[in-house]
């Protein structure tokens, strides 16, 4: 997973918020929908069959995986977003729709503070 420096306007490194709310969560619900995925997985051919980008579900982590990617892309557009930055919306579905709820919510956000 790539690192970010972030900084303050004057140079300061700060910590990201992935890092300090990674600080805080349980590992367990993440253990949880890792067992959900295997134990479906052996018992549900839909889930048997999703193509993934490199062939079939051959494991738990080619969920992870994935889910990891997309949620990177999430942050990236949201970054994109928030400073103002040109950028093509994301053809993955899901990281569109939550793009786009992320705007809505920023938009809302934005206004609600100007005041």
């Amino acid at each position: 997973m790539p690192t970010i420096r972030y900084e303050l306007e004057d140079g300061t490194a700060v910590t990201g918020t992935t890092t300090i709310i990674g600080e805080f969560k349980s590992p367990g619900p993440l253990l949880n929908w890792c067992y959900k995925i295997g134990f479906e997985s052996g018992k549900n051919k839909q889930l048997q069959d999703l193509e993934m980008e490199h062939g079939p579900i051959q494991h738990w982590t080619d969920l992870r995986d994935t889910a990891g990617g997309q949620g990177t892309l999430i942050h990236d557009y949201a970054e994109k977003y928030v400073l103002g930055e040109s950028y093509e919306l994301p053809s993955d579905e899901i990281v569109l729709a939550a793009h786009l709820k992320f705007k809505e919510w920023w938009d809302n956000f934005s206004k609600d503070n100007d005041e």
